[in-house]
């Protein structure tokens, strides 16, 4: 006779299951809002049509870990009924599921740039500058892009980015040219610490004076907006915000006009994620560009930026993480394969 085995989840398993659980439910908000008709679905039918979103095309492993990880998720806030459903699902029963979603913003946003295109895409901005007597709103817009494909900053943080000569870290280093960055994410622990430094000490000449210019363009902006009491200030809104939309506006723009037909649109965030692909290609290790990148583990970049087979080198600066800082980005993936076998830069 066999003995029956009561299989039971260590504390360990457990948590493992909470972290991908929190993590499968970061895009539950956009799955809400783009679903259509909404209103029309019991809730039932909206976790079903959310799960057969996330694990769609997903292989048997992976669609067992992330039913396991949402089962945990459910019997932590006692969602029962949810549980039941869960443990019958198969499948072959969500393959059934047409979900009528619009497609996800994220997914209309393009995550590269060739070199074709962003030749293409500056002759268009510089033509239109020249044409318009220096256009406020298109240097911006030329400079913000350019800038960013140099350094990999998230839009947002161009507000508070400075560059700072001899700096003295708190290790006791001293770095002739570096970009101080408050990273855009550091709470509830998202980034890799409040602040990023990037080494410039062997950036161009003229891809720093981009930088510079984009900093100064920006601080101008912040200051006569004060000083002036424009609207935006008067209805409590961030002058930067308004800055940061008109350069959007002006790539949407161009992009239109240079790429008709295509789906996925340039935006301010394609740079940072051609940036990404950029290191990628050139061989850093996956801490180096967490570092670089403002990112708290090795995970983000490897799996929601840029390709590595859509990068490239030459054409622009080389930027460097500081050593300090590579070291505190939690490792959740094993070196590229190609990192391994050059080393990594900061040896």
């Amino acid at each position: 006779m066999t003995e029956t085995t009561i299989i039971t989840k260590t504390d360990e398993t457990k948590d493992k299951y909470r972290k991908r659980a929190k993590s499968l439910m970061h895009n539950l908000r956009d799955f809400k809002n783009n679903l259509k008709d909404k209103d029309k679905y019991s809730q039932d039918e909206f976790i079903l049509m959310w799960f057969k979103h996330i694990a769609d095309g997903k292989s048997k492993s992976t669609f067992r870990q992330y039913k396991a990880a949402f089962i945990q998720h459910c019997v932590d806030r006692g969602m029962d009924d949810f549980i039941d459903i869960l443990k019958k699902t198969t499948r072959e029963q969500l393959s059934e599921i047409s979900p009528p979603i619009n497609k996800l913003t994220s997914a209309k946003k393009s995550k590269k740039i060739s070199a074709k295109d962003k030749d293409k895409l500056d002759e268009f901005f510089l033509k239109l500058i020249k044409s318009r007597n220096n256009c406020l709103l298109q240097v911006r817009t030329h400079v913000m892009y350019s800038a960013t494909y140099i350094v990999g900053l998230r839009p947002t943080e161009w507000r508070s980015a400075e560059i700072i000569e001899n700096c003295i870290l708190k290790d006791g280093t001293i770095l002739a040219l570096v970009l101080k960055v408050r990273n855009a994410k550091d709470t509830n622990d998202r980034a890799n610490g409040k602040y990023r430094h990037i080494d410039l000490s062997e950036i161009k000449k003229d891809d720093l004076l981009c930088i510079k210019r984009n900093i100064k363009l920006i601080k101008e902006h912040l200051s006569e907006s004060k000083m002036n009491g424009k609207d935006e200030c008067k209805q409590n809104k961030n002058p930067y915000d308004s800055y940061h939309k008109s350069c959007s506006d002006q790539l949407a723009h161009a992009h239109k006009k240079l790429w008709p037909r295509r789906k996925t649109s340039i935006t301010l965030y394609t740079f940072r994620h051609q940036f990404a692909a950029n290191y990628k290609f050139m061989g850093y290790s996956k801490v180096e560009i967490a570092a670089l990148m403002g990112h708290v583990s090795d995970a983000t970049a490897a799996e929601h930026y840029g390709k590595k087979s859509a990068g490239r080198k030459g054409g622009f600066s080389v930027v460097n993480p500081i050593s300090s800082e590579v070291q505190t980005v939690r490792i959740k993936h094993k070196p590229f394969p190609f990192a391994q076998k050059k080393g990594s830069r900061l040896n």
